[in-house]
């Protein structure tokens, strides 16, 4: 819905609501993006789980509200908002302020955040602030993904030409200002970048594979989903090895790495899934994951239930589908710029065009995770994409 298109002065009422109005919250996007081609619906039935807390480990430890902005009897905003004792700023931003003390500091979240204009997202953020100031919290920053994972994470700032990627933020072009202007300044722009198979110079990207194997001493092995326990206990001793020195995000436990798995399982593909392995004794030192870009099956589902008719419709289509979307890169700290990540990205996008993918998105990448959105550029990539999280200092800490 288009910024302006309601009355200066319409009566809004925000309410703080359980689980019995999850339905309702869940509903509304299905609303405010009818007729908008571009948007892709969630499947309602896994929302409301993981709204649930159903397989959400987030949930058990970050405290958590719902809150819907009523005109009438008709919900018009929504939000979900937190407080989260292990969400920190990045490390860096301590070190550079040393009068900072992270354990002094509590930080606020907020999440599925929409709006159907300024008025509403107005008033349904400023819910969701005085709930986090009413818990003690000295920032609130958003919007968080609601499983802390890589869903839905950050506003679309830039890139408003076509459907998101599968999990990936969609929302129409005001909703950065509106966030702005309730006090919110950027705290970090997330990239998404594409390249396309024509793009591809395959031959330079085996080259580039062999060159940096036999420089440092390693192989790149595509996952085995026959040895699926091995290859995720791979890159879960990567993940923990080489995760962010930052604090804005705690580590993925390993439950939460097994969940995403066996929720995925179905739609995994070998092809987008790559390990290195040290050749002298077998261990994992980096790794690239992606998954087929199941949106382009999905925007097919405009209800977002699961009728036989939309099941159809998502086999028929699943098919079909040629984006693929890389979702997490990580290596071991000592094999950075080594050529380690660029020989994972170029193994996997040549067996990915063997496939029959023409398309690739590699998205979320925060702008400071230079080394690797610079592989991906490297390997022939482009921002097309920017999504951005916001942060707001609530209150100076106790």
């Amino acid at each position: 819905m288009a910024e302006g298109d309601h009355p200066v002065n319409r009566h809004l009422e925000v309410r703080e609501v359980g689980e019995e109005a999850l339905d309702a919250f869940i509903a509304l996007p299905f609303r405010l993006y009818r007729g908008d081609r571009n948007w892709v619906p969630s499947l309602r039935g896994d929302l409301k789980k993981l709204l649930r807390g159903v397989g959400n480990e987030f949930f058990t430890y970050a405290s958590h509200s719902f809150f819907l902005a009523y005109e009438g009897r008709r919900p018009v905003a929504r939000v979900l908002c937190g407080v989260n004792p292990r969400l920190k700023d990045d490390r860096e931003a301590y070190e550079k302020d040393p009068s900072r003390d992270p354990s002094r500091e509590l930080w606020g979240f907020f999440s599925l955040f929409e709006a159907d204009g300024p008025d509403s997202a107005s008033r349904i953020l400023d819910a969701a602030e005085a709930w986090c100031r009413a818990r003690g919290a000295t920032h609130l920053k958003g919007p968080l993904s609601p499983d802390d994972g890589e869903s839905a994470r950050g506003i679309l700032v830039q890139g408003f030409d076509g459907p998101p990627a599968v999990l990936n933020s969609y929302n129409p072009e005001w909703y950065g200002a509106a966030v702005e202007a309730r006090g919110f300044r950027k705290w970090e722009d997330l990239y998404a970048m594409e390249v396309t198979s024509e793009e591809l110079d395959l031959d330079r990207l085996v080259r580039l594979a062999e060159f940096s194997e036999r420089r440092v001493g390693f192989r790149v092995d595509q996952a085995d989903l026959k040895q699926i326990d091995r290859d995720v206990g791979d890159v879960y001793k990567v993940l923990v090895g080489a995760y962010p020195p930052g604090w804005d995000a705690p580590l993925p436990s390993r439950q939460h790495v097994d969940e995403f798995v066996r929720q995925n399982r179905s739609i995994l593909d070998p092809a987008l899934i790559h390990i290195a392995r040290r050749l002298s004794d077998n261990e994992p030192i980096a790794f690239v994951l992606g998954v087929p870009d199941m949106n382009e099956a999905l925007i097919h589902m405009r209800s977002g239930r699961l009728s036989p008719l939309n099941i159809l419709r998502f086999l028929y289509y699943r098919r079909k589908v040629r984006t693929a979307r890389g979702m997490m890169q990580f290596s071991l700290p000592e094999y950075h710029r080594r050529g380690v990540m660029a020989a994972c990205y170029a193994r996997s996008l040549v067996a990915a065009v063997k496939r029959g993918y023409t398309r690739f998105d590699a998205s979320t990448i925060g702008e400071r995770n230079v080394a690797s959105w610079k592989s991906v550029e490297n390997a022939g990539g482009r921002i097309y994409r920017v999504y951005r999280y916001y942060v707001k200092e609530l209150a100076e800490p106790a």
